[in-house]
Order: structure tokens, then sequence, then C-alpha cells
């Protein structure tokens, strides 16, 4: 399974467990029988679509006419079939967290060591089919120097750029890297705010004060 550094349900929440296919069919058939009229679904996973079978439960709610929101889905496991998936379930705005754009980050967190043309291309496919993206990063990791900064906002301009070219909306959600006893990083100094509102100041949208504000939309 997935261990990003930085997570403190991967450790506190282990062993990983998963419930069975069957399982997650009969919890859908009781809501039905109870709530016919409620034909929105919300799944809750920390690492989705990883098996098969989760293809086989969004399935099964499009053949049932169900209305399905996935509030985070991995980037390396789109696919053009998940999306379509989605797409027949109605959600509208695929979420992501891809943390940091710094290659630096990306290795200190143990998630996507990915270079920005590897995002460009996940967040393509999903804006090709229609959806909005909304879009996590951590800020304030205690090795963070102005570089890293710049980097997020590069990478960050370039999706946009696409996003905008193709009438679609992105928000950014930046949430500061909280120390936590349970995880890699227990204890650290926080850099001052005001360090990164300066690096994001180049960066239109409607927030100008992130640290604060912690979401920008375009």
């Amino acid at each position: 399974m997935f261990t990003c550094s930085f997570c403190m349900e991967t450790r506190v929440m282990a062993p990983y467990r998963e419930r069975s296919l069957a399982l997650l069919k009969k919890l859908i058939e009781e809501h039905l029988t109870y709530e016919p009229e409620e034909r929105r679904i919300i799944l809750y996973s920390l690492s989705f679509p990883i098996r098969r079978d989760h293809l086989r439960i969004l399935e099964f709610m499009v053949e049932n006419k169900l209305i399905a929101s996935l509030p985070s889905i991995r980037l390396d496991l789109i696919s053009e079939e998940i999306l379509e998936l989605l797409k027949a379930l109605n959600q509208k705005t695929i979420t992501i967290a891809p943390e940091s754009f710094s290659f630096t980050s990306q290795r200190l967190f143990f998630k996507y060591v990915k270079p920005c043309e590897w995002f460009e291309e996940k967040v393509e496919a999903v804006l090709n089919k229609g959806f909005n993206v909304k879009i996590y990063l951590i800020y304030g990791a205690p090795w963070e120097e102005m570089e890293a900064i710049a980097e997020n906002i590069e990478c960050l301009k370039r999706i946009i750029g696409k996003a905008k070219r193709m009438h679609r909306r992105i928000v950014v959600s930046l949430n500061p890297l909280v120390p936590k006893t349970s995880y890699t990083f227990p204890a650290f100094r926080h850099e001052k705010c005001s360090r990164v509102e300066t690096g994001f100041q180049g960066l239109p949208g409607e927030s100008k004060r992130p640290c604060r504000e912690q979401r920008l939309r375009y």
C-alpha cells in the first residue's frame, strides 16, 4: 500500500483493510431500500481505485443509475476507464493531491516523484473528459526554499493555462504541513507564512494571501 511520509492515517489506522465487493453492493442495496430517493453515494478512500473490484463497484452504481462522489483520486491510477465511469456517475470535479511539484519535497513525502510534464498529462486527461479540477498542495516543509515555491508556481501556471484554454475551472487548496507525533515529521518550526505568500504573489487568482485563505480559484 501507499505510505506517504506526512500521512497520519497510514500509521494510526494500520493495517490496511478493505471491504469486499459483495459487502459494498449489499450496503448500497440496503441504503436504496431505506432511502430510495437518495441516489447519491460518497466513496471515502485514501487510495482509490487500486483494485479491479473498485471499478466494478463503480460499474454497479452506473447500472443502478446512482450519482457518486469520489472525494479524491490517485494521479497514477487515473485512466480513461475510470474517468468515463465517474462521468457517468455525474461527478463534476476531480480532486487530486500532488502535494508538491518540487522533486525534493516529492522524495521526502514518498509521493509522485515525477516531473511537471507528468502532472500536466494527467490533468489534461481529466480536463479532456469535461471535469473541473481541484489540486491540494502542502506548504511549510522545513527544507523548502524559495526555489521549491518557484517550482510549484511554475508548474501550477502551466496546468492552469491548460485549464483556461479549455474553459475549465481549477481550485488550488494550500495546506500547511502540520507536525504530528505519529509520523515522519513529529516536530519542526514552521516557516513564516509571509515567505510562502511572497512566492505566490505572481500567481493570478481570487486569493493573494494563500496562507490565510488557503484557496485559489481559476
